[in-house]
């Protein structure tokens, strides 16, 4: 019996000596969760010309996630590698226009999937000391890297009216299309706060951008040569909760 006990109380003043010691490692990962908000093109709601050269994403906000690891460099600075994802609802009504505008004379009702976004990033950060009691941090961050994504599919409904009379109706599923990796860049700045040596919670804000294009897409054929330019931009607001390791 004495000898569990003694291990055990070894084992206790070993953690706690590890847990008392300030950034005993220069590694630590957070887990961000929040929404994202999508900005400019991506989150424009008007119908784009048939063979425009940047088509609208239609997108509305959706919940976003992200995975932070980030190695300690100096005391005000580090490098992060991220993996973040999210998705974004296509607007039904924006599509339905669409095709309301460059269909005919049918009846048009869509039901759009989501766009689903990730994106592989590094880059630095600072870590800036805004309290007395240096325990809560300011950490602009600017990140770069790569984003996939694609062409959110659909299912087409198509009425045909004569005289106010139903004479044909067909449904059809139009799958996604996917675009290529394309670069992405990430700016954000972050407020951390240290409940303990280990631990910490931050809150998170950042704007990414990037421009993937296609020459084919799900609403119509591109002949241009160079294709169209889908945009995907938002800012996203997250909480997040950490650990030094």
């Amino acid at each position: 019996m004495r000898k569990p006990i003694f291990l055990l109380f070894i084992v206790t003043l070993i953690t706690a000596q590890i847990i008392a010691q300030p950034y005993a490692s220069k590694f630590s990962a957070e887990v961000l969760i929040g929404g994202s908000f999508p900005v400019g093109k991506f989150g424009d709601k008007s119908v784009s010309q048939l063979y425009a050269n940047e088509f609208s994403g239609w997108a509305e906000p959706g919940p976003a996630v992200q995975l932070s690891l980030n190695y300690r460099l100096g005391t005000l600075y580090g490098i992060s590698l991220v993996f973040g994802g999210q998705e974004n609802k296509e607007d039904a009504n924006s599509l339905n226009n669409f095709y309301m505008k460059y269909g005919g004379n049918d009846t048009y009702s869509t039901n759009p999937d989501q766009w689903k976004i990730g994106r592989i990033l590094a880059g630095g950060y600072l870590r800036i000391p805004v309290s007395n009691s240096n325990n809560v941090f300011l950490e602009p961050k600017l990140l770069a890297g790569i984003l996939k994504t694609g062409i959110p599919g659909y299912s087409l409904t198509i009425s045909t009216m004569s005289n106010g009379v139903l004479v044909d109706e067909g449904t059809e599923k139009l799958p996604s299309v996917s675009l290529p990796w394309t670069f992405c860049y990430q700016l954000g700045a972050g407020l951390a706060w240290d409940l303990t040596p280990r631990t910490f919670l931050s809150f998170d804000i950042n704007y990414f951008h990037s421009e993937p294009s296609s020459k084919n897409t799900a609403y119509a054929s591109q002949s241009s040569g160079n294709g169209t330019k889908f945009p995907v931009a938002g800012i996203n607001l997250m909480a997040a909760a950490g650990i030094r390791f």
